[in-house]
């Protein structure tokens, strides 16, 4: 199963860096959507997705297109087994 992560986020947001960064550590593909700059669709997204912070993380099979919500940071750390250094 190829897959990649979502993650929906801010810039200013030290724990959607900090999601990036493991994604990025761990050589999982990952995009980075930074809505920095439209806070108003953030609030949008939040909402659809129940979740009242950010990051919102998503792992997408990329042979299915089947997306899937993990939830925000340490969600994603515990999937992931911890940090990774």
């Amino acid at each position: 199963m190829v897959e990649r992560y979502i993650v929906y986020g801010r810039a200013s947001c030290p724990y959607c860096t900090k999601a990036a960064a493991l994604l990025e550590s761990a050589k999982v593909p990952c995009i980075f959507l930074d809505y920095q700059d439209d806070l108003e669709f953030l609030e949008k997204v939040k909402q659809y997705y129940d979740s009242p912070t950010v990051p919102i993380i998503l792992s997408n099979n990329l042979s299915s297109g089947q997306v899937a919500f993990i939830g925000g940071y340490s969600d994603l750390e515990e999937l992931m087994g911890g940090p990774v250094e």
